[in-house]
């Protein structure tokens, strides 16, 4: 529905602006009567998620009740079927049953919750699945956790998953458009399909195993976060606003050249070796 009625509204399209790579290939292709533009997202205000030190990072954890050797297992996102806790839910109870002290940190509200708790419970998990309701604190519940795992089954370019980059945390996300431009197989965390509890499992629990698979994901994950720094998404967009003549040029703030002509994975190349 959504993708015919762009197409037929871009004749009529000064700039179109897209958010993740598939959907910037797309509409290269639309009937555009001024132009695409690819931003990457929303952006991340990258000064609220730097490192704590370990004795901070062991207090945080002990204030969300986490135990020394818990895996703990951060979820930001509204309580939903689209958001698909229900196959994380699934993972954490096959990881307990493999003998993983894994905690699932659900960080939301939604009309779900109720069959979330009512699942927890039938996989024998209800408590090691925490339900926090909605958060004003989401980077020190990073800070406390092991790693971010997101199993949508549709995103665009998923804020939960950019903060995890920020926060330089491992992650674990559905192969899906959006969540595939921000997870690197092997390199900052996992894809897994949707619907696929053992494929999760098996992703947080490779995790789990290596603290220093952990920590060289993380760090790989910190270093992309930079593509998508709020400051320089601002001054892009508001490039934007000035080509069209809503702002004056003086307002829009030229940065350094985004990595826009730049294949994927040049992209991400260019972002860590700087």
């Amino acid at each position: 529905m959504v993708y015919p009625l762009e197409r037929f509204l871009a004749r009529w399209t000064d700039v179109l602006v897209t958010i993740n790579r598939e959907d910037e290939r797309r509409a290269d292709v639309f009937p555009v009567r001024g132009r695409s533009v690819y931003v990457p997202g929303v952006g991340v205000d990258l000064s609220l998620y730097a490192a704590r030190e370990g004795n901070e990072r062991e207090q945080l954890r002990r204030d969300f009740g986490l135990a020394p050797d818990d895996f703990a297992v951060l979820c930001i996102a509204e309580l939903n079927r689209n958001k698909n806790q229900e196959q994380l839910i699934g993972a954490i109870g096959e990881l307990r049953r493999r003998g993983i002290p894994a905690v699932l940190l659900l960080a939301g509200v939604g009309r779900e919750e109720a069959r979330y708790r009512q699942l927890a419970a039938e996989h024998g998990v209800a408590g090691a699945v925490r339900f926090l309701g909605y958060r004003r604190d989401v980077p020190q519940l990073l800070q406390a956790a092991d790693a971010l795992a997101l199993l949508s089954r549709r995103e665009g370019l998923p804020k939960a998953l950019l903060e995890g980059l920020a926060a330089g945390r491992p992650l674990v996300a559905t192969a899906v458009r959006g969540s595939r431009d921000l997870v690197v197989p092997g390199r900052n965390g996992y894809l897994v399909p949707v619907g696929d509890v053992s494929a999760a499992a098996d992703a947080l629990g490779r995790l789990q195993q290596d603290a220093g698979l952990r920590r060289r994901m993380g760090e790989y994950s910190r270093k992309l976060a930079g593509l998508y720094d709020l400051v320089q998404i601002r001054r892009d967009v508001a490039a934007i606003y000035a080509g069209l003549g809503v702002i004056e040029p003086a307002e829009a703030h030229w940065g350094r050249p985004r990595l826009r002509d730049a294949e994927e994975g040049e992209a991400y190349d260019q972002a860590v070796s700087e």
